[in-house]
């Protein structure tokens, strides 16, 4: 929504870049504007050698909002700027073309010379959805299913095995996270969190999410001196899962930093 301070970008060639709102025209007691609404901005930044300077008073008319826009049919809009177009007293555009697409709803606010300079009347080309699939999703609860649909037959199992916890993270061939479990989730709690029991339940938990996804072949990247390696291992082997390979990636130190006195008992 486009209020009092707002920058929105100018989607003309008049010669201004940016602009600030100042005031919104039509009513004292508005707070915010809309696409077809004429604000007063101030411009922020203009290209050099024109007839509009910086911090020059111009009135303006919003032609796209971040904010979506809800028509009549039920169809919702949005853009990915805020944009303007400098226009005289008369309403008439100081610019000679409009760069972008602009909302439809401009010709029914008696703004046909803006809209017959863009390149595209109609906005449809940036659909957000339909309000009613919008609205039906709203009262779910959320917007998408959190179970990935997609089949993953090749990934890596990354293991953290600290003497403190475990975690198991399962990742597809690019880097993205799929699956993973802790000692935390899987609800284990003070010096139960670093077992070797405690590792082989949350190998399991990580495991049985991509197994459902089709995965059938896997990198193992093991890290970490803690006593959840063994068992995490033995959980992955005892899930179907065929190993390419299995990696120690602990990291070492090569006369790196001094390490630490010896207690004095």
């Amino acid at each position: 929504m486009i209020q009092p301070q707002t920058y929105l970008n100018v989607a003309d060639n008049s010669g201004a870049r940016e602009l600030m709102c100042i005031r919104i025209i039509g009513a004292s007691n508005r707070r915010y504007a809309h696409i077809g609404d004429v604000i007063v901005a101030v411009i922020k930044e203009a290209v050099p050698k024109m007839p509009l300077e910086r911090s020059e008073v111009v009135r303006a008319v919003i032609v796209r909002t971040c904010k979506e826009l809800k028509r009549d049919s039920g169809m919702i809009i949005r853009y990915d700027d805020n944009a303007a177009v400098l226009i005289d007293q008369e309403g008439n555009p100081k610019g000679t073309r409009v760069f972008g697409a602009i909302a439809g709803e401009l010709r029914q606010l008696n703004f046909t010379k803006i809209v017959s300079l863009a390149p595209e009347e109609r906005s449809d080309v940036v659909l957000y959805g339909y309000f009613q699939a919008i609205e039906s999703k709203l009262k779910k609860g959320r917007f998408g299913s959190r179970k990935s649909t997609r089949r993953i037959p090749k990934g890596v199992i990354h293991v953290q095995a600290s003497f403190h916890n475990t975690i198991v993270t399962v990742t597809d061939v690019r880097g993205q996270v799929v699956s993973w479990s802790s000692a935390g989730t899987c609800g284990f709690r003070g010096r139960r969190r670093g077992t070797p029991f405690a590792a082989q339940t949350i190998a399991g938990n990580a495991i049985r999410t991509v197994v459902d996804q089709g995965m059938k072949r896997a990198n193992v990247m093991i890290k970490g001196p803690g006593l959840g390696r063994d068992a995490a291992l033995r959980a992955i082997r005892r899930s179907g899962i065929l190993l390419t390979f299995i990696r120690d990636v602990t990291p070492l130190p090569h006369n790196g930093c001094r390490p630490p006195k010896r207690r004095r008992v």
